[in-house]
């Protein structure tokens, strides 16, 4: 991600746990998009290499593959 964008690429970037406009692509462009859970949990944006959710990682899990192609379809 952090290569594409450095070269001009267009990235759509899967956000889970991390804060998108800390990690995401930079500099964060109208050519970005940024998927994250349409309901992300309240302990998200945690920045933590292992989720400790009691429920597991939520916020990958709950990314719906609708929005991601929607996603997607609104950056040609």
């Amino acid at each position: 991600m952090h290569l594409a964008a450095a070269h001009g690429l267009r990235v759509l970037a899967l956000a889970g746990p991390q804060d998108a406009l800390r990690t995401g692509p930079w500099p964060l462009a109208d050519a970005h998009a940024i998927v994250r859970s349409a309901t992300p949990p309240a302990c998200a944006p945690c920045l933590s290499h292992r989720c400790r959710h009691a429920e597991g990682p939520v916020c990958m899990s709950a990314l719906r593959a609708a929005d991601v192609l929607a996603a997607a379809a609104r950056a040609r």
